[in-house]
Order: structure tokens, then C-alpha cells, then sequence
């Protein structure tokens, strides 16, 4: 008897077993393989860091614009695929510590030089994205986002504390975020390390 319920459990248990690794498995190997990102801001001026880049707004122009950005690299062995930026919450400060929400919908930002398109990131390698600009010209907060919202002249308009929310998904990887408070004073001329958190 002992014999005949054997024969007929090891078919079942093989298939169960079978079962069970193949539907855990593949989701295990992608867990394991996933790439992990680091997104990071320093305010630093240049040095190498490029966090904030002092930039010509064209190649004959005397006018000049400040790119505050946001680095993202790739700690793991494996590739991150289809990673794309977003801007998806700019908020203001309105008393110490009270901030009030001026936009918070997911909008894709540009890969400084490279425009808003989706991205593979190779192991070690690093990237910055546009998070906003501003400039000698307009002397005014320009968030580098693909499409720019024509709101923003109105809504950013105000000197104070600003808090800018990134965030960088892509294919088996978890969102990462980070936030950039600046304190705008309104001129151009008088941006410094101080202003950024």
C-alpha cells in the first residue's frame, strides 16, 4: 500500500514542485538582477560635479543660464533599461516649514544634453537631468520639462523657497526620488550655494 502511494505522490509532488519553481523563478531572477540607481543633488557650482552649470544660452549670445541638476547613477553589475526622469512636484513655500502645492503631475525632464527620451544606463555609468534653469536674460525659474508649461511664468514668478520633487523609474526598477529646495531671490546675478538645500 505503502508502495502504491508513492508511485502515485512523486508524479504529483514533481509537479508541484516544478510548478512552484517556474512561477517563482523567473520573478526571483529579476529581483536578483535588478539594477539599482542612485539619484543625487549637491549644490556645487561646476567643479567637475556639473550640479549647477554656468552655460551660454547660445553659442553668440552674451546671455547666460544656470542648469540646476540632478545626478542618477547606476551602482549594479546589470543594465537599468528605459529609465525616463520626471518633475512631479514643485511646491512653494508659503511660512517656515508650510509648503503649498504649485504642480504635481508626472512630466518627463531633459537628460542634460540629450532631451527627454527614455535611456539605458550601463553599470557604473552616470547621467544628470535638467531640473530647471534660469537665466540672465528673463531672470525668472524655467523647469526643463518636455512640454514647458506656459503657467509657470505666473507661478514661479514669486521670490521665496521652492521645492522641486525628481523622480527616475525604469524597466524592473523601483522609483527613486529626489527633492531640490532653492531659495529664489529674483536676480540672477546674486545666485549662490546658499540658495540650495
Amino acid at each position: 500500500m505503502a508502495a502504491e502511494l508513492t508511485v502515485l505522490l512523486t508524479p504529483v509532488a514533481s509537479f508541484v514542485a516544478g510548478f512552484f519553481t517556474a512561477v517563482f523563478a523567473e520573478p526571483f531572477r529579476k529581483w536578483l538582477t535588478r539594477p539599482r540607481l542612485e539619484l543625487a543633488f549637491q549644490p556645487i557650482f561646476g567643479q567637475g560635479k556639473n550640479f549647477i552649470s554656468l552655460t551660454p544660452e547660445a553659442s553668440d549670445s552674451q546671455e547666460k543660464t544656470y542648469y540646476v541638476r540632478a545626478s542618477v547613477q547606476n551602482k549594479s553589475r546589470y543594465i537599468a533599461k528605459s529609465c525616463q526622469a520626471y518633475l512631479i512636484l514643485i511646491e512653494y513655500e508659503m511660512s517656515a516649514g508650510n509648503y503649498h502645492i504649485i504642480h504635481q503631475d508626472p512630466i518627463p525632464l531633459n537628460w542634460s544634453f540629450l532631451g527627454s527620451r527614455s535611456l539605458d544606463i550601463l553599470p557604473k555609468l552616470k547621467f544628470y537631468i535638467d531640473v530647471f534653469s534660469v537665466s540672465s536674460f528673463e531672470n525668472r525659474m524655467v523647469p526643463r520639462t518636455q512640454p514647458i508649461a506656459a503657467i509657470w511664468g505666473t507661478n514661479l514668478s514669486s521670490n521665496g523657497t521652492y521645492r522641486y520633487t525628481v523622480s527616475v523609474a525604469g524597466e524592473n526598477i523601483d522609483p527613486i526620488l529626489q527633492t531640490i529646495t532653492f531659495n529664489w531671490c529674483g536676480s540672477f546675478e546674486e545666485i549662490e550655494v546658499r540658495d540650495f538645500q
